[in-house]
C-alpha cells in the first residue's frame, strides 16, 4: 500500500470526508493552512489548521494559543500560563481524604484570590499547608502575581466560559462527526465575523457618556473601541474608594521622580458568578512611582503591564498632577485597542466570510484599482512618482476635511432626531443619558491636536 493509499485509508469515511474538504478550502484559498498525521494503521491520529482570517489576526494582534512545549522551542520569549480553573476542579481528586477537607480548600482559595504579590502569595500559602500537613510541589505557573508584569489582554487563567467550549456551544455535541464539526465550527466563525464586523460599525457610530472629567477618559473615548472604553470606565468609577499621599520625591538630573502609595479597597468577582466585582473592606497598599519629565507612571498593581488599560491609581496620580490628554506617553495607549485603524482581517476573504459583500470593501477595492492603475504608470519616472506623491498628499487633506464635513453633518441629524424622539417618548433626560448615544465626531477640533495616527505622526482629524 503507497503512501497515498494508507492516507485514504480513514475508518468509515468520515475522517476522510474532513480531510477532502479541508483540501477543497485550499483550492479556493492558498491562506488556507491545514496538516494531518496518521496512525500505522492508517487512521487519521490528528489535524490542525488555519485560516486567513485566523493568520491576519495572529499577525495583527500578535496571539499565539500554542501549547508550551510548541512556545518553549518556537517562541522563547512566550509566557505560558496554566488554567486556574482546571487547578482548583483537582482539588477533590487530591485533597479530599484530608480530614479537614472543607476548612482546608476554603483557606487555600482565599490565598489565591485575596494575594496580591509573590511574597505575600508563598507566606500565606506555606502558612497554611503547614497548618494542614499537606504535601505540595509547583511552580505556581497557574498563579497571577506570578505573571502580572506580562501583557495577557485581559485575558484570565478562569475563563472557561469565554473559552472555544463555550464559543462552539450550539453548533456541536458529543455526537457531531467530523466532518460535521468543519462544517459547523465555520458557522460559527461565520457568526463571529459578522458579530466582529457589526461590533467595529458601531464603534463608528456611537460613543458612551462619559463618566467623569478626567483627561485620560476622555482621551479613550475618542479613540479607544467601546469595549475598550468601558474597562477605563471600570478604572475611573473606582477611583473614590482608594486615598492617596506622596512618600517621597527624588530630584536627578532628568527630572523629578515622585512616589505615591495608594491604599485601595479590594474588589474581589464573586466565585462560580458572572456578576460584577464586589467591593469589600480589605485595603490594599500600591506605589505608583511618577516621571515628572517623561510623564510616563508605573503602578505596582502591574494593571497597564497586564491588562492592557490604563490602572485607576495611574489615571489618579495623571489627574493630580494636571496630565492633558496630549501629552499622555504614547506607549500607554496601545494602537490593538483603537477604533479607527482599518483591520486587515475584515478585509480578509475566507470560506466563512466574503467581505466583497459589504458595501465598505466594495468602495475600497473599487478605488484600489483606480490607484493601482496611475501608480503602475507613475512608477517608470521619478518625474511623474513626483506628481504622484504630491497629489495624494493633497487628495489626503482633502478626504479629511470631507470626513470632517459629514461627520458633522450627520451628528447634527442624529441630535436632532434624538431631541424629537425625547419629546415623543417624553424620555426623560437622566435616563437618556444613562444610554449609550451617538456622538461622532462633535469634537473633531478638540481631536485635531491630540490624536495621533499609528506611525504617531500628526494629523489633520482622528476619525477616518
Amino acid at each position: 500500500m503507497n503512501k497515498e493509499e494508507v492516507k485514504l485509508n480513514l475508518s468509515g469515511g468520515d475522517a476522510r470526508a474532513m480531510v477532502d474538504y479541508f483540501n477543497k478550502l485550499t483550492a479556493d484559498n492558498q491562506n488556507f493552512f491545514h496538516m494531518e498525521r496518521y496512525a500505522e494503521g492508517g487512521g487519521l491520529q490528528d489535524i490542525v489548521w488555519v485560516d486567513a482570517r485566523s493568520r491576519a489576526t495572529c499577525k495583527e494582534f500578535g496571539d499565539d494559543p500554542a501549547m508550551r512545549r510548541a512556545l518553549k522551542e518556537t517562541k522563547k520569549d512566550t509566557t505560558h500560563r496554566w488554567c486556574l480553573w482546571h487547578i482548583l476542579k483537582k482539588f477533590p481528586k487530591y485533597l479530599n481524604k484530608h480530614e479537614n477537607y472543607e476548612d482546608l480548600k476554603a483557606e487555600l482559595e482565599n490565598v489565591i484570590y485575596n494575594s496580591n504579590d509573590p511574597v505575600t502569595f508563598e507566606m500565606a500559602w506555606n502558612d497554611v499547608i503547614v497548618h494542614y500537613v499537606v504535601k505540595y510541589n509547583s511552580a505556581y505557573k497557574w498563579l497571577e502575581v506570578y505573571t502580572k508584569d506580562v501583557f495577557w489582554a485581559g485575558t484570565r487563567t478562569i475563563q472557561r466560559s469565554e473559552s472555544y467550549n463555550h464559543f462552539l456551544k450550539g453548533y456541536v455535541d458529543r455526537n457531531t462527526y467530523l466532518y460535521q464539526f468543519v462544517q459547523s465550527y465555520l458557522k460559527a466563525m461565520a457568526k463571529k465575523a459578522m458579530d466582529e464586523h457589526s461590533t467595529y460599525r458601531s464603534d463608528q457610530r456611537f460613543i458612551r457618556q462619559l463618566a467623569t472629567v478626567f483627561h485620560v477618559e476622555t482621551l479613550f473615548r475618542k479613540i479607544y473601541t467601546d469595549r475598550a472604553y468601558s474597562l477605563v470606565q471600570e478604572e475611573v468609577r473606582k477611583i473614590c474608594y482608594k486615598t492617596v499621599t506622596v512618600s517621597r520625591t527624588i530630584t536627578c538630573d532628568s527630572g523629578t521622580i515622585i512616589e505615591y502609595i495608594f491604599y485601595d479597597r479590594k474588589w474581589i468577582k464573586p466565585k462560580n458568578s458572572r456578576a460584577a466585582e464586589i467591593l469589600t473592606e480589605n485595603r490594599v497598599q500600591y506605589v505608583v512611582t511618577y516621571h515628572s519629565s517623561t510623564h510616563e507612571a508605573y503602578c505596582q498593581c502591574k494593571g497597564f503591564e497586564c491588562k492592557g488599560i490604563l490602572c485607576r491609581h495611574v489615571i489618579k496620580v495623571y489627574d493630580m498632577k494636571g496630565v492633558r490628554e496630549d501629552i499622555i506617553p504614547e506607549k500607554f495607549i496601545l494602537q490593538r485597542w483603537w477604533k479607527d485603524i482599518p483591520r486587515k482581517i475584515i478585509r480578509v476573504k475566507v470560506s466563512y466570510h466574503d467581505p466583497s459583500k459589504t458595501e465598505d470593501v466594495i468602495k475600497y477595492d473599487s478605488m484600489m484599482r483606480k490607484l493601482e492603475s496611475i501608480c503602475s504608470k507613475a512608477s517608470s519616472y521619478q518625474e511623474s512618482m513626483s506628481v504622484v506623491t504630491v497629489m495624494m498628499s493633497l487628495m489626503d487633506i482633502r478626504v479629511d476635511e470631507v470626513i470632517v464635513m459629514v461627520n458633522q453633518n450627520k451628528l447634527k441629524a442624529e441630535q436632532a432626531a434624538f431631541v424629537t424622539n425625547n419629546k415623543v417618548l417624553g424620555t426623560s433626560s437622566s435616563v437618556a443619558n444613562d444610554k449609550v448615544v451617538a456622538d461622532t465626531p462633535q469634537s473633531v477640533a478638540m481631536i485635531n491636536s491630540q490624536c495621533r495616527r499609528p506611525d504617531q505622526t500628526p494629523v489633520n482629524v482622528c476619525h477616518k
